[in-house]
């Protein structure tokens, strides 16, 4: 959540996509809100987005790979979510 990323200052940076925009592809698309990182090789076209970063991209990231150039495989819309009111549980064995 926001208030975590707060109370680890520099933890977190690698969450930052770098204030991409709304791609043009996407304007009549379920996923128009999400921001995409331009240089992502779109592997299906359209909808659903199913993309790779070009491997010099991910060569030159080093050993941890910036969010906004992750391997995206989607079979249907992203679901919106907010970071300050999302939880999930995990439970059975656990440990």
């Amino acid at each position: 959540t926001a208030e975590v990323m707060t109370m680890l200052p520099g933890k977190f940076d690698h969450f930052d996509q770098g204030g991409f925009g709304i791609d043009p592809r996407d304007a009549d698309t379920p996923d128009n809100w999400v921001p995409r990182h331009p240089s992502l090789i779109r592997l299906t076209g359209r909808h659903p987005f199913n993309v790779e970063p070009p491997l010099t991209m991910l060569m030159d990231a080093g050993m941890i790979t910036p969010p906004a150039l992750h391997i995206v495989r989607d079979h249907g819309a992203v679901p919106k979510l907010d970071w300050d009111t999302h939880s999930f549980t995990i439970s059975g064995m656990v440990g």
